[in-house]
């Protein structure tokens, strides 16, 4: 059987072939059978082509014209869905999906006004609370000044002699009362400061100097206890003097309320090789447990025990001292055991040139945020080099003829450099009237400008577009500033 299957299949072939041979062997013999086929071939390819673009590439092109369409305005739109083949499905899913995505942006929408309303809700209420302790500290603070005042005469004797039992009675009164107004000044020196209503006015200045005299001040109070300040030369640190001020009290009252009688409480400062003073004050006291160090700086935790000297504090003071050092780039720390005293150590920055400059640039930055995202840099130089002191001279006048957030940094003896919070138009009219105003003074000084972010995205680089972009004090062609800026 699988002989005459496979016999009978071998004459189907032959036969297929020979049909086939004598079709082409009768096309080629008639060329106008050949033109014909051809034609028809030509024919289907064109109607192929026909078909596959308007089944294909129109619909293609209308997708990506409602994709480019959509990339240039922002909003989803739907794609056309005019054909029920795989594009159709494509086009469907997408328009699904942008359905999604758009519901999903007003969902994100409604979410972003929730938030800004309860961001002005907060700011709102972290305003009245600003008020609100703000008028409490000076409503109470006249009152309790009387009461203390008031006390002290008792004690003075100035209403007649008190017996033992009263003048212990009233010192206890005093005392309580120089506690609270105390705790008064403290809830709000920290209130202001972490609001911003008290800012920070840095500049280079004399940290030795003022060490000294705030070991002389605290020394009357020290009574038994002996204050001694080793300090050296210090080169200018980088500080608001009179905040670094308050910080060394609260530091200093509160070793010297820990402090043994007939102890010595040491303040020392030095330099270290990163660029920063580091300021200890140190107390020979009962010391802190380890447990009690890592809570130290926050607001009202008292790590000592009831009993302890020194329990009176606020808790204050240190959550002070640590906003005001490390808004100072600074950081502070505490070191203690029991039975061996604490020390207190702060670092501040050294008033170098490069660092006053990226400072000033770091600021003008974060300010800039809250405006256009926008500051300018002026560069102030002398137009030859026998232009004497007028550098000198121009700086006195430019800083009387800027606005008040302007900041001033000398790079040398003979550069100077204004940052300032403005935009690219207000860069312009303020480099203008500056130049007058130079000109109207004959001073020989050249000026650059350079504005963040377009001309560099740090301090080395702004100041380096600075120097590029000088502006000659005339056009003789014209008479005017040349502009630079564009």
């Amino acid at each position: 059987m699988a002989q005459l299957r496979g016999r009978s299949l071998g004459l189907t072939a032959l036969a297929w072939t020979s049909l086939a041979c004598f079709a082409v062997g009768a096309v080629l013999s008639r060329p106008w059978v050949v033109v014909a086929v051809m034609g028809a071939g030509w024919s289907a390819a064109l109607l192929s082509l026909l078909l596959l673009r308007r089944s294909v590439t129109v619909p293609l092109h209308r997708i990506a014209e409602s994709i480019t369409a959509m990339r240039r305005s922002g909003r989803l739109v739907k794609l056309p869905v005019t054909q029920a083949n795989e594009l159709g499905v494509v086009a469907e899913g997408f328009n699904q999906l942008a359905g999604q995505v758009e519901e999903q942006k007003q969902r994100l929408r409604s979410h972003i006004i929730e938030l800004q309303r309860v961001n002005l809700e907060l700011d709102r209420l972290a305003n009245l609370k600003d008020d609100f302790l703000t008028t409490i500290n000076h409503q109470l603070r006249t009152p309790l000044t009387a009461i203390i005042e008031g006390v002290e005469l008792l004690q003075d004797g100035a209403m007649g002699m008190l017996a033992t039992d009263q003048l212990q009675l009233v010192q206890a009164m005093d005392r309580n009362a120089i506690r609270l107004a105390s705790l008064i000044e403290d809830v709000l020196d920290l209130s202001l400061l972490k609001s911003g209503r008290r800012p920070l006015q840095p500049a280079p200045g004399d940290l030795g100097a003022l060490l000294r005299q705030a070991q002389a001040a605290w020394q009357a109070a020290a009574q038994s206890r002996k204050l001694a300040v080793n300090c050296g030369e210090l080169p200018q640190v980088y500080m608001d003097a009179e905040a670094i001020r308050d910080v060394m009290d609260h530091l200093l009252r509160n070793a010297l309320r820990h402090a043994p009688d007939h102890s010595d409480v040491e303040i020392a400062a030095s330099c270290t090789n990163d660029g920063l003073v580091e300021v200890s004050v140190r107390d020979h006291g009962p010391g802190i447990a380890a447990e009690g160090l890592a809570r130290l700086f926050q607001p009202f935790v008292h790590v000592q025990a009831p009993e302890a000297p020194g329990s009176q504090g606020s808790g204050l003071g240190l959550a002070f001292c640590r906003q005001v050092i490390e808004r100072h780039r600074g950081t502070i720390r505490a070191e203690s055991a029991e039975g061996a005293g604490t020390t207190f150590t702060f670092t501040l920055p050294v008033a170098s040139t490069r660092f006053v400059f990226q400072e000033a640039c770091r600021l003008a930055r974060e300010e800039a945020e809250y405006e256009d995202g926008q500051f300018g840099l002026v560069l102030v130089l002398p137009a030859s080099a026998n232009a004497g002191n007028a550098i000198a001279q121009a700086g006195e006048l430019l800083r009387h003829n800027t606005h008040r957030g302007d900041q001033f940094v000398w790079l040398d003896s003979q550069s100077l450099v204004i940052v300032a919070v403005t935009g690219q138009p207000g860069l312009e009219m303020m480099v203008e009237r500056l130049r007058r105003l130079l000109e109207s003074a004959h001073l020989e000084v050249r000026l650059g400008v350079a504005l963040f972010p377009r001309d560099g995205g740090d301090a080395d680089h702004l100041l380096g577009a600075a120097r590029a972009h000088l502006i000659e004090q005339r056009d003789t062609t014209h008479g005017t500033m040349r502009q630079v800026i564009e």
